[in-house]
């Protein structure tokens, strides 16, 4: 039965579709978008966000808080200030300054908008991007001509362990992103009982193969489990962490290996690009070709000897038939098929600026096929090392974009993390023989090394590094105890600050200006919620 107009009218009315294009928008990977679409919708609410109930929401003020302390350590007398350092500080101001329009326009969404349309617009959000993401793995398995190109190994491993890096999502963003807002899909429809929905944006969540962003929402799923789910809720999740574990053990077996490898090592190494699987045998080319050929001669000899013992001509074997060998056929898991390890433009860029701006100790570091312990950790101790040498930093931190920060890579000319004007490039000392040296010397090496574990980027970091203690107290008392106080009156909240706050330990998200948003907006949503329930107990 079809539906009539009505019905598709009354579907459309449910929808608040300029928030939906608000969101597809400013979570595009591009940031021209982002910012044409932060800045068009503060046009369009430029009266109504002048309300004073908008301004009173103190999560709002902690991007204004860090541009403040930003103006203030330029102002330290330790300081010294140049043009194109002032360039990176008008940069880092209009990102926070971004920031801050992004959250007033979610602010002023949740504050018009019916709880549900809000709900009704999320979930065509994240179906949006449920089937954006489905569109593009069945490209892959197309284009590689398998079902599973998880594990599949031809095209000189075009897919294979990297498949999940090219499910990019709604977003067209890393696939980092992506697992993260199928992650809080995954979150929101639980807490709205939405158990398919649920499930399937697991579904798509696991697809991305990103271990971090599976650990982290595994730990977030535990915590609901034990603390606060119903029956239905308890059964959805072990469902969800059922097909976490197929998915590790059956799917895509090699990024478990690939990610235990990078936290503990690997005790067993095999030859040079040869990759075995379970149930795909890795041979030697050349030794299975040999050994096929003798047991072809073999065969024919045998032959010879069973003609000439049996004078029936009927019964007897033609040797003509089987003289010529049996060739091989090419198995794409051996050597010649795998990964081709050549050095890329980006890592001859990078290499060349090590050499260039490096000393001799340094560069020795960041040469291909160094091995160390996991970027994060050495970020960490290069930062706690940085502030016992110089303690009187501690307060401010060393400054917007000179230590830690997506801003500090992109300023470095070396598109790393977005272009920027080669005659403004600005690398503060600090951040080279830090963070940037790390950089250099993972991402300069093969891609097996490009993991997300040895990236030192991280929103705590960037804090600390950046801001000192008055960052730090700035996200504590503007930003997370905003959010910390609707989580404890909704409970549904909970989990969904658990989850990001786990996220923060890995990217610069909040100038990554996307997922921090969609969060925003989740939070928000809750609290109008919460709204509405007092309203109506007290009516």
């Amino acid at each position: 039965m079809k539906p009539d107009r009505n019905d598709i009218k009354q579907w459309a009315n449910k929808i608040d579709w300029p928030l939906l294009l608000f969101l597809v928008l400013v979570l595009n990977v591009k940031l021209i978008i982002k910012a044409a679409c932060i800045l068009l919708f503060l046009f369009i609410k430029r009266k109504e966000l002048l309300r004073r109930q908008y301004r009173s929401q103190s999560f709002i003020w902690f991007y204004v808080s860090l541009i403040l302390i930003s103006v203030v350590n330029l102002l330290l007398p330790a300081n010294s200030i140049s043009l194109n350092y002032l360039v990176i500080l008008l940069a880092g101001t209009g990102f926070w300054l971004l920031c801050t329009g992004a959250s007033l326009i979610s602010s002023s969404f949740t504050r018009t908008s019916t709880i549900e349309k809000l709900n009704c617009t999320l979930t065509v959000f994240f179906i949006l991007n449920i089937v954006i993401t489905t569109g593009q793995l069945l490209y892959i398995m197309w284009d590689a001509g398998d079902i599973n190109p998880y594990t599949y190994q031809g095209m000189y491993q075009k897919y294979f362990i990297s498949t999940g890096d090219r499910l990019t999502g709604i977003s067209f963003d890393v696939s980092t992103t992506n697992a993260i807002i199928h992650s809080l899909a995954v979150i929101w429809f639980l807490s709205r009982q939405k158990m398919l929905l649920a499930l399937v944006s697991m579904i798509a969540m696991l697809l991305t193969a990103s271990n971090f962003i599976n650990l982290l929402l595994g730990a977030t799923l535990l915590f609901l489990f034990i603390f606060q789910s119903n029956r239905n809720q308890k059964s959805i999740i072990i469902i969800c962490l059922s097909f976490t574990a197929l998915f590790l053990s059956r799917i895509s077996p090699q990024n478990n290996q690939y990610a235990g490898n990078k936290l503990f090592g690997s005790k067993k190494q095999s030859a040079p690009g040869m990759q075995v699987l379970p149930g795909k045998y890795t041979i030697d080319p050349k030794k299975e070709f040999a050994k096929k050929y003798l047991d072809s001669l073999a065969f024919i000899k045998n032959a010879a000897v069973i003609k000439k013992e049996n004078s029936i001509a009927a019964e007897s074997i033609s040797l003509t038939a089987v003289t010529k060998p049996a060739l091989p056929k090419a198995n794409i898991h051996s050597e010649p098929y795998q990964r081709k390890k050549d050095t890329t433009q980006l890592q001859k860029r990078l290499l060349a600026f090590a050499e260039k701006n490096l000393s001799s100790k340094q560069t020795d570091t960041v040469k291909p096929g160094t091995r160390s312990k996991p970027g994060k950790l050495i970020a960490l101790k290069q930062t706690i090392a940085y502030f016992k040498k110089y303690p009187a930093k501690l307060l401010t931190g060393t400054g917007i974009g000179n230590f830690s920060s997506r801003l500090a890579f992109r300023a470095t000319g070396l598109q790393i993390a977005g272009g920027y004007p080669k005659q403004y490039a600005y690398t503060n000392p600090a951040f080279l023989s830090n963070h940037l040296a790390l950089h250099l010397r993972y991402f300069s090496s093969d891609a097996e090394k490009h993991s997300l574990i040895n990236s030192p980027d991280s929103v705590a970091d960037q804090l600390v590094s950046e801001y000192g203690i008055a960052g730090i107290l700035s996200f504590i008392f503007f930003y997370f105890l905003f959010f910390f106080k609707i989580a404890v009156q909704k409970r549904a909240g909970l989990p969904l600050l658990l989850f990001i706050g786990g996220c923060l330990l890995v990217g610069y998200w909040f100038e990554q200006l996307s997922v921090m948003i969609l969060f925003e907006l989740l939070m928000l949503a809750h609290k109008k919620e919460l709204k509405e329930t007092v309203s109506n107990e007290q009516e």
